[in-house]
């Protein structure tokens, strides 16, 4: 039986006049689990926000993905995302990290201080690391946002690239749990 696992991105990005969000899960071969896409208006103000909905977000038929990732891990070293439309028509977003933000540090994986666990009424802690002397691939920091700067055409925006993926993930040449990009 081979070893569980779990692929997942999220891209929410904010551009001049609008946002755009894309999400994805994927099975072992790279198949298609879950394909949103959605683009919306950037409102100016809390005032300029219609209290009903106004219709003018747009919902995407599908949504593709293609990461490169840094040798040895499973960080993105470079992502696109295409948003689809129910015409066909296809957009592109380049997506070029910044910063990375290890996930463990809000509870996601962390081996002790983990996200929901109970430790007590009264119970506290807290910890410092140094995210670059961190193992990459240690199960509890494989999970990672990245801030992003994100190119559509002559536009760019930033946001932030979620990711996480456990096990083996045919697209990007991952046979084990927790192995690395070869190139």
């Amino acid at each position: 039986m081979p070893p569980p696992s779990v692929f997942f991105l999220w891209a929410p990005l904010v551009w001049d006049d609008h946002i755009s969000h894309a999400i994805f899960f994927d099975g072992t071969q790279g198949e298609a689990l879950v394909r949103e896409g959605i683009t919306a208006p950037l409102y100016r103000s809390e005032a300029e926000i219609p209290g009903v909905i106004d219709g003018l977000d747009r919902r995407m038929a599908t949504a593709r993905h293609r990461v490169t990732y840094v040798r040895n891990t499973r960080l993105a070293q470079s992502a696109e995302i295409d948003l689809v439309d129910i015409d066909g028509h296809t957009t592109t977003i380049a997506l070029d990290p910044i910063l990375k933000f290890q996930m463990k540090g809000l509870g996601y994986g962390h081996p002790q201080w983990g996200q929901g666990m109970w430790k007590g009424e009264l119970e506290t802690g807290g910890e410092s690391f140094d995210p670059s002397t961190l193992d990459p691939l240690a199960r509890e920091n494989v999970h990672v946002q990245q801030v992003v700067r994100a190119r559509q055409g002559g536009q760019t925006g930033i946001g932030v690239l979620e990711q996480i993926c456990f096990g083996p993930y045919r697209p990007a040449g991952f046979s084990e749990f927790l192995d690395g990009a070869k190139g």
